[in-house]
């Protein structure tokens, strides 16, 4: 199971590497990670486990449920918990670990995942509903729990910077807690068919307190079926529709993976339709111009915090290009005062390079955290 999990997910992400079973030790704890992931600026960190939902536990026997829970995902959340602790004390090689497994350890954008054998649907898609019981402490972001089915199916679906994208959106959503839905694939679904932006239903007057999506399995289901050979018209495999020139950048970035390549793809691709599409008439313009007089670029600002620019020169090659996009990435900063700026430069044959400049709130921070609620209109409070 744990090679399994880790396999899905390291030959999902190009140019990922991979663990299993790495034991570690401290001055005061010990233990293992099931399984580490690291690509590029994503380190995914993997607790699995085998054990079972009893059939109590589904008729609803809170005792037996609560005892389910606590062998099964708050044991996992646990390690998850101990390792952070230790690691944050005294650092990943004092605990045993290799330089390339420090090096994902220590990716800036750090996901904990809780990979369960059993079908564990009615939890894992409102994880942080189980704080409320004791089951996930209150102090830490909650984990990524899912059953090892689901994950197969987010990891056929879902591969390279999209794949990335979708779990710190799916995180994000945790975090949030206002939204809604039935099960893992429910998520990948509207995301592959809308993405997974919410917060236009809360930015209102009166905001709903939640929002509660149907089924978006419908498309999934079909291409499965086509898979199997049981449907008679066939179906294709559910793909987001991203504007081709946005598309042809990202596959450009997954390909070649100059360093920050992830930070890259998931900033282009955590706007909405209308961000897609200026991206998209943006980069046709940065082509043509280009041709012309040697470099341009286009740059999209996201909720004063993220600047984003994407920059041809055809006079440049690296380590020039990696020079004259880091360059401009911190003097754009600097004139906008925002705390973050990414740049993606294409320069002589297609080489590529990405500089990111980081503040705070920090990028981790950006893609991961919801925005603050609007206060409440009758009490002036901030929700929580």
């Amino acid at each position: 199971m744990e090679r399994e999990a880790t396999k899905r997910l390291a030959d999902a992400l190009p140019g990922s590497q991979s663990w299993t079973g790495v034991n570690w030790r401290s001055p005061t704890a010990n233990s293992d990670l099931d399984g580490l992931v690291g690509a590029d600026d994503l380190g995914l960190r993997v607790q699995c486990k085998a054990g079972r939902m009893t059939a109590p536990a589904r008729r609803g026997s809170s005792d037996r449920m609560l005892r389910n829970l606590k062998d099964l995902i708050q044991s996992a959340a646990h390690q998850h918990e101990v390792l952070a602790t230790e690691l944050g004390v005294h650092g990943g090689p004092a605990l045993g670990f290799t330089s390339d497994q420090v090096q994902a350890l220590l990716a800036p954008l750090q996901v904990e995942v809780v990979v369960c054998l059993d079908d564990v649907t009615v939890w894992a898609t409102e994880t942080h509903e189980l704080r409320k019981i004791g089951t996930l402490p209150a102090g830490r972001h909650v984990p990524w729990v899912l059953s090892l089915t689901d994950l197969m199916a987010v990891t056929d679906l879902l591969q390279g910077g999209q794949l990335g994208h979708y779990i710190l959106r799916r995180q994000r959503l945790e975090r949030d807690g206002r939204i809604q839905t039935h099960d893992e694939l429910d998520w990948v679904g509207h995301y592959i068919a809308k993405g997974l932006y919410f917060d236009g239903y809360f930015d209102v007057e009166r905001p709903p307190d939640s929002f509660r999506l149907l089924s978006f399995t419908e498309a999934i289901d079909d291409w499965y079926f086509t898979r199997q050979g049981v449907r008679t018209v066939p179906a294709a495999r559910p793909e987001q529709p991203i504007p081709p020139m946005l598309k042809q950048l990202v596959q450009a970035l997954e390909a070649r993976r100059p360093e920050h390549w992830m930070l890259a793809v998931v900033a282009l691709l955590d706007g909405d339709d209308d961000s897609r599409g200026k991206w998209d008439s943006g980069l046709r313009h940065v082509q043509r111009k280009a041709r012309e007089q040697g470099w341009s670029n286009v740059t999209q600002v996201f909720g004063g915090r993220l600047g984003v620019t994407v920059m041809a020169d055809y006079r440049l090659m690296r380590p020039e290009l990696d020079a004259m996009i880091a360059s401009h990435c911190q003097t754009k900063a600097a004139d906008l005062e925002l705390p973050n700026w990414i740049g993606v430069a294409e320069g002589v044959a297609g080489s590529l390079a990405v500089a990111v400049v980081e503040g705070h709130p920090g990028l981790s921070e950006v893609f991961l955290c919801p925005p603050l609620r609007r206060p409440d209109p009758d009490t002036g409070e901030q929700a929580p």
